[in-house]
């Protein structure tokens, strides 16, 4: 027992044992009560500047591993659990020296290991955390309503927005149309609905004040 807390705190695991300990004392925290319930739903706003031309589209590898499905939170306690599964076993059989230029090499398979158990691990979970998903409120419901884009953009590609109600905020995956781009914060019109991808269109609109 000794010597595997020692192998915990060897130079090529520390990383992964760190962040282990860290959403353990998050996780600490919240069962006491000294973080509330608004600590475990972490918005996940990405800017990221991908030319217009470019394949790769980082919005689609958010939604692959479901981040901004599921709780920031939730996501990292997995990734973290299983990066740190994969860096131990990696370390004690692999790099038993714990040389951390031997690390290096095995530092990434590490992590794609972790973030496809992850996927997996949290895909039942998905359903849950649909806030969208209100039975109180059908989708033809929400046609007409407005919402605030909570991401870093809504363009045709990506984007999220919210609609405030008593209770958790009704999160919707939405596009635009004619390449308009819409910033955090814009108030924004659900205009339609596709039932095969489950995805609104919303245009540009104006707050109206109470």
């Amino acid at each position: 027992m000794a010597e595997f807390l020692q192998e915990l705190i060897q130079g090529p695991n520390l990383i992964a044992t760190s962040l282990l300990g860290l959403v353990t004392l998050y996780w600490l925290f919240v069962i006491l009560g000294f973080l509330g319930l608004e600590a475990f739903d972490l918005d996940l706003d990405v800017d990221v500047d991908v030319d217009a031309d470019a394949s790769f589209d980082f919005g689609d590898v958010l939604r692959f591993f479901h981040l901004g499905e599921v709780p920031v939170m939730i996501f990292m306690s997995f990734f973290a659990l299983f990066f740190w599964i994969a860096t131990v076993i990696t370390n004690h059989y692999l790099n038993t020296d714990f040389s951390m230029i031997v690390m290096l090499w095995f530092i990434m398979p590490c992590i794609l290991v972790s973030l496809f158990a992850t996927k997996f691990a949290i895909m039942p979970m998905v359903p849950l955390f649909k806030t969208g998903n209100d039975p109180s409120k059908s989708r033809d419901e929400l046609i007409g309503q407005k919402a605030l884009v909570k991401t870093s953009e809504v363009n045709e590609k990506f984007g999220q927005v919210e609609i405030k109600q008593d209770g958790p905020p009704i999160v919707l995956n939405v596009r635009t149309e004619n390449g308009q781009t819409l910033k955090k914060g814009d108030v924004v019109e659900l205009v339609s609905h596709s039932k095969e991808t489950d995805l609104f269109i919303v245009k540009l609109a104006k707050w109206e004040k109470t």
